[in-house]
């Protein structure tokens, strides 16, 4: 169902889990968020995708 959605919405689902696992990407992104307004670039935690994916 939520890919559907996303489809309607012009973008391309990414399947990583089911409903269980939600809460995961909720909590990294307020902490994400949490450094970003502190004046911190998140960015410098996270890899380039590029170094991720071949």
């Amino acid at each position: 169902m939520v890919g559907t959605l996303v489809r309607d919405l012009g973008h391309t689902p990414l399947t990583v889990g089911g409903l269980e696992r939600a809460a995961c990407p909720e909590t990294a992104t307020a902490f994400l968020v949490g450094l970003w307004h502190t004046g911190h670039d998140p960015r410098t935690l996270l890899p380039p995708l590029t170094a991720v994916r071949p």
